[in-house]
Formats: C-alpha cells, structure tokens, sequence
C-alpha cells in the first residue's frame, strides 16, 4: 500500500534551518555589533549555504525580525476581555542574552518599530473583537503596544531581574484598565 502526499508528515527541514539560521545569528550578536555582522558570517557559523540562507531570507534583518508575528499572535487569538501576556513576557527574558547587546546599537530602533507595529495590530484585532469603537481601538492599540515596549525596554535594561510572572501581572493589570476605558467611551 503506497502513502499518497497528504499521509506524510510535514518536512522539519525547513524549521530546522531556520532554527540553526536563528541561533547562528544570535550567537553573532552577542559576540559583535549589528552593522558588523554579514550574511557571510551567519553563513559560516551556521554551516548553511548562501543559497539555502536567502530561501528562507531576504537579508540579516528579515532574519531577525522573523518571529515577531508568532510571538504577538495569542493577544489576538482570544475571545477574554485581556489575553495571556505570560508568553510574551518569556520571550523577552528568553531573549535577555540578544537584546542586551542590541539596546546599544542603533538597530534597535528598527527591531522595535518593527515589533511595536506587529504588537499594535494584534492589539487592534483583539479590541476589534471586543466590541470597542474604531477610534478608540486604534488608539489604545498604539498606546498597549507602546507601553509593553516601554515595559520591556526597562526590564531588559536592569537584567530582567523582576520575575516574569510578577512584570506580566503588573502590566496585565495596567492594560486590562486601559481595555476597560476604551470599552467605555465618554
């Protein structure tokens, strides 16, 4: 009996090069700065072909900014007046050994505005869902998106030394309010 196409499992390949493409530049960016590193040394600490880098990539910084859609997808993804902001939190203590070096560089400008925008459409999506008037959706999307960057910022600047469960329900409590304004227009 023959499989047909739709009985395999996905192909982990491409994952996985993605994965190693990921790590190999974080490696870098812990060991020099942005503008120093090239395709050429994600490249050879990767052991992946030039070929194989940009299937998957158009340069350093679409690899960089690769997962930023995933990481902010549960905000939109829940029908709860305020969604689980745990996973977000992780990330970014996860994340410490990257970002610190990074907060130095002028690259950060860019990975921010990047994330801000991902961040602030997910919260648009999910205040869409709640029912909260256009105008104010947009609003209160920039402002939950701008202060858990603001948050962020400053928790990476002193080390992530506030727990992340204890930073999460601080903000969490702070942006339930700012959910629960714009559902009261005045």
């Amino acid at each position: 009996m023959s499989k047909n196409s739709t009985d395999r499992a996905p192909d982990p390949r491409p994952a996985r090069t993605r994965a190693v493409l990921s790590d190999a530049l974080f490696e870098l960016i812990q060991e020099k700065r942005w503008e120093r590193i090239t395709v050429q040394d994600i490249l050879e600490r990767s052991e992946c072909g030039r070929s194989t880098f940009y299937a998957h990539y158009e340069n350093k910084f679409d690899l960089l900014t690769s997962g930023i859609p995933s990481i902010t997808l549960p905000i939109a993804s829940t029908d709860a007046l305020m969604p689980d902001l745990l996973p977000l939190f992780e990330h970014v203590n996860d994340m410490l050994p990257v970002l610190r070096p990074l907060l130095s560089q002028p690259l950060l400008g860019e990975v921010n505005d990047a994330f801000r925008r991902q961040l602030a459409d997910a919260w648009r999506q999910h205040l869409l869902a709640q029912n909260i008037q256009a105008a104010r959706t947009e609003i209160a999307a920039c402002f939950l998106a701008g202060a858990f960057m603001a948050v962020c910022t400053q928790w990476v600047e002193t080390g992530c030394q506030q727990a992340t469960q204890q930073i999460c329900d601080q903000f969490t409590e702070l942006a339930a309010a700012t959910v629960r304004a714009a559902t009261n227009p005045t």
